[in-house]
C-alpha cells in the first residue's frame, strides 16, 4: 500500500534513515525566501508525515524504528529541540493532527491488516487511543481536519479518491480520484482543498475541492513526477525536486526556482508544510538519495 511509503524512499529497499529539517521563511516584495535547513530528528530512524501545533511552535510527526512497519508519533519544540514520545502503542499510528481541543487525530492500524482494522482514531494528549472516527473500519490513508463537522479523506481504494466525511452524517464522499496518498492542503483565504492529481501520460496536477459547490478545477501543473506540495499563508505554493525547491502563487502556472541546497543529505527533498504563521517550513529528505534510473 503506497502510504507505507515515504517520500524519496524506494518502497522495494530496506529505507534509510529519512530526517525532517526546519527551514526559516522569509517574504519581501511578494518573494519567498528560505533560509539555511536545520536538521531536527538527528538520524534516528525514518521520520515522516509532520504537522504542526496550532500555535506553530512545535511539529508531531511519526517515527519508524525498524523495516517492519511499527513506529509511533513523537513531538519536537522547534524552539529548544526538544523531543517527546507521544504514543508507544504496538499499533502503527499515521499522519497525526493536533485538533483544536489539543486531542490527536491519527490513522491507527497494524501492518498485517493493511489498514483495514481501525482508520482514523482520536487519541487523548498522552497518546491513549479515544475512539474511532468513522463508523466503521476504513481505508483511509490520510487526513485533514476542516472545521467542527467536516474531514477531508484520502481513500486508496480501487482508484484513489479524494473525499469528504460529515460527523454529522457519518457519510464519506468521493470527489476526485487517482490521487496522491497525502493529506489534503487548506487553501489560504479559501472555503477549498486542494491536492495532487497523479497522471503517468499527462502528467500530475494540484487540483482543487470546492468545500461549497463540490467543483473540482485543476490549479496548476505539478512539478514533473511529484506530488507533495505545501501552501505559505500568502497563497504560494511550494514543492521541490532533487535539492531544489519551487514557488508558484496561482493563477501563475509557471514554477520558479527559489532555492538550491548544497548539502549531501539534501539532495532528495520534498517541501511538506508550511507553519500557520508562514515563518517555518519543514522538509523531509533521506540520508541517502534513492538512485535515480
Amino acid at each position: 500500500f503506497a502510504a507505507l511509503s515515504f517520500p524519496g524512499v524506494a518502497a522495494a529497499q530496506t529505507p534509510s534513515q529519512v530526517n525532517l529539517w526546519v527551514a526559516d521563511l522569509t517574504y519581501e516584495s511578494g518573494t519567498v525566501h528560505i533560509g539555511g535547513p536545520h536538521k531536527l530528528t538527528a538520524d534516528r530512524g525514518i521520520n515522516s508525515q509532520p504537522s504542526f501545533t496550532r500555535d506553530g511552535k512545535s511539529i508531531v510527526f511519526v517515527r519508524r524504528d525498524s523495516a517492519d512497519g511499527q513506529g509511533d508519533v513523537y513531538r519536537i519544540d522547534l524552539a529548544t529541540g526538544s523531543e517527546t514520545r507521544i504514543t508507544n502503542t504496538p499499533e502503527m499510528e499515521n499522519s497525526p493532527s493536533i485538533l483544536p481541543d489539543g486531542n490527536m487525530m491519527v490513522i491507527r492500524w497494524t501492518p498485517p491488516t493493511l489498514f483495514k482494522e481501525w482508520g482514523p482514531w482520536i487519541y487523548d494528549t498522552k497518546g491513549i487511543p479515544l475512539r474511532g472516527v468513522l463508523p466503521g473500519p476504513d481505508t483511509v490513508g490520510y487526513f485533514t481536519p476542516l472545521d467542527a463537522t467536516t474531514i477531508a479523506m484520502m481513500q486508496p481504494k480501487t482508484h484513489n479518491a479524494i473525499g469528504l466525511f460529515d460527523t454529522r452524517t457519518g457519510k464519506l464522499t468521493d470527489y476526485d480520484f487517482t490521487v496522491a496518498n497525502l493529506p489534503p492542503q487548506r487553501i489560504p483565504g479559501q472555503r477549498a482543498i486542494s491536492y495532487t492529481r497523479v497522471d503517468s501520460v499527462a502528467g500530475n496536477s494540484i487540483r482543487r475541492l470546492d468545500l461549497r459547490t463540490h467543483d473540482t478545477t485543476t490549479i496548476a501543473p505539478a512539478i514533473p513526477k511529484k506530488t507533495v506540495h505545501a501552501w505559505t499563508p500568502r497563497g504560494t505554493i511550494l514543492m521541490a525536486k532533487g535539492n531544489v525547491v519551487y514557488s508558484l502563487t496561482p493563477p501563475a502556472k509557471t514554477w520558479t526556482q527559489v532555492t538550491s541546497f548544497t548539502d549531501p543529505e539534501l539532495q532528495d527533498v520534498n517541501a511538506y508544510v508550511v507553519s500557520p504563521r508562514g515563518d517555518k517550513l519543514i522538509l523531509i529528505s533521506p540520508v541517502k538519495p534513492v538512485a535515480r534510473c
